[in-house]
């Protein structure tokens, strides 16, 4: 074999056992499984809560659970720290909220619940809770400019009648849509209230203005549970006689 033979055989080889190493890194690269998506939004633990001038009473907002309703997400509570009494005007409104941060994977139904108490002698009160999500969206048009605010939100509302032996006890719960791949920068809860005489109101701390708590499904009362009892009973004996 001359000297020339010689080089193409080395080249040969050389090129083969590149090849041997080449192929299974590539094909580890093709079929390397992706990360799985998980979701990343924080509220910050600490909100302020701001009462309308002219409106005695005292509220805080605090963070409520380290992981909430919406999975990964921490909970945030809004309560009153003394009973809140209507101005002259007789409403009462007030605020919490704070920074939030992060932006979900895919689209997730954010959960929100409300319980407080509404004393009021003379006349009903008409109550409206806004809670709501705010994303600074990025585009391209706009990309030297301040980016738009988009803001995402459920707004309940209700009539407590008028009582003058007992507070009326208000309460309920429900979700509302966010998007995936937003980023989030700031959440809010505002509670007003207006009535056509003084009123009062007390949201109790652990059962108060919730932002992503854990929603849990009502247990059936007992006189339910006999009902089903009785009507499952009726079904399997209808099916024996049959």
């Amino acid at each position: 074999m001359n000297l020339l033979q010689r080089a193409k055989a080395l080249i040969a080889e050389k090129a083969t056992k590149i090849a041997i190493a080449v192929v299974p890194l590539a094909a580890l690269v093709v079929f390397a499984p992706q990360a799985k998506a998980t979701t990343s939004l924080t509220f910050g633990t600490t909100p302020s809560c701001i009462i309308n001038a002219g409106i005695s009473g005292g509220c805080a907002a605090k963070q409520l659970l380290a992981q909430g309703g919406l999975s990964s997400t921490n909970a945030i509570e809004g309560y009153t720290t003394a009973d809140i009494f209507s101005d002259f005007s007789n409403t009462i409104q007030f605020t919490y909220g704070s920074t939030a941060s992060g932006s979900l994977a895919s689209a997730q139904n954010l959960p929100v619940a409300w319980d407080f108490y509404v004393t009021s002698p003379s006349g009903g009160v008409n109550w409206n809770i806004v809670f709501s999500l705010t994303s600074n969206t990025s585009c391209g048009p706009c990309a030297l400019a301040a980016p738009p605010v988009v803001t995402y939100q459920v707004n309940p509302s209700g009539t407590a009648p008028a009582n003058s032996s007992a507070a009326d006890h208000v309460f309920g719960s429900t979700t509302f849509a966010l998007p995936a791949g937003v980023l989030f920068s700031s959440y809010q809860v505002v509670f007003k209230a207006t009535s056509t005489s003084s009123f009062f109101i007390n949201v109790p701390q652990g059962t108060s203005l919730d932002f992503n708590p854990v929603i849990s499904s009502p247990s059936p009362e007992p006189a339910s549970l006999a009902l089903a009892a009785v009507g499952l009973a009726g079904i399997l004996f209808r099916r024996r006689r049959s």
